[in-house]
């Protein structure tokens, strides 16, 4: 076995694991598949910023009857916090700083790099914050297209490929 095909083997395994144990702790499976692989073994992302970008309007905050855009300057608390899961999001998906930042006004690299460490903080101690993400990637997961998402079910059900032992 190649070493790539073993990296990835490896890789997916411990997903595998770490999907159970977040389960068995939080109750729900955490949004880990963050790319699909065509069968040239090409990798394609399961959605663009853009559209991620879009499943946030229902969230956001109002402000003299108009909703705030995620891309504004605006340090409204709710914002500045959709702003933050929307980074960790992102950078979950593997896209990079400087992408994610100029989908949010062309914000700085370290800007994101913030956020995303200011969301992990908050996800590890307050509850509420929590809950927020938990409801956000549960609406991402209903509103995204059926037939990828279908696709994410179907993976996150299939057993696991054992690393061949010989390997280790």
């Amino acid at each position: 076995m190649e070493s790539k095909k073993y990296a990835y083997a490896l890789q997916e395994k411990l997903v595998s694991q770490f999907r159970q144990t977040f389960y068995e702790k939080m109750g729900y499976y955490p949004i880990v598949i963050t790319e699909m692989i065509d069968h040239e073994g090409a990798y394609t992302p399961l959605m663009t910023l853009e559209k991620l970008k879009k499943l946030f309007n229902i969230f956001l905050p109002t402000k003299n009857g108009k909703k705030l855009p995620l891309d504004s300057r605006s340090r409204c608390r709710e914002l500045v916090e959709l702003r933050q899961i929307y980074c960790s999001i992102a950078r979950s998906m593997k896209y990079c700083l400087k992408t994610i930042g100029e989908t949010l006004g062309n914000r700085d690299h370290t800007t994101i790099i913030h956020n995303v460490t200011t969301f992990n903080n908050l996800y590890e101690t307050n509850y509420e914050f929590r809950h927020k993400y938990a409801t956000i990637v549960k609406y991402i997961k209903d509103n995204h297209e059926p037939s990828i998402m279908d696709y994410v079910q179907e993976v996150q059900y299939e057993p696991e490929p054992d690393v061949p032992s010989g390997l280790l």
